[in-house]
């Protein structure tokens, strides 16, 4: 699966225990435009053998203060152990 649009935002939904990957994340792209296009193009295709899944989440009241991020990668909760590998 490849993105033809410019990302502006990552972040990664990790567990806030021991910071593993669940395997979902909220991505930014820079304009509605680009966001269509990414709905068109890899909704539905396939990375790594599974599904992608593309839904549009609109920004909940009281984050527009948060928003944006001072950092372009963001993740969950601490890391408890590093130890490596997927969940």
């Amino acid at each position: 699966a490849h993105l033809n649009a410019t990302i502006t935002h990552i972040k990664w939904i990790t567990d806030k225990t021991t910071g593993k990957f669940y395997g979902s994340a909220f991505v930014e792209v820079r304009n509605s435009k680009d966001a269509a296009k990414a709905m068109k193009e890899i909704n539905g295709s396939l990375l790594m053998g599974r599904p992608i899944k593309i839904n549009y989440a609109p920004m909940r009241p009281g984050e527009e203060k948060d928003w944006p991020p001072k950092s372009k990668v963001i993740t969950g909760g601490k890391v408890a152990n590093a130890g490596g590998g997927q969940a």
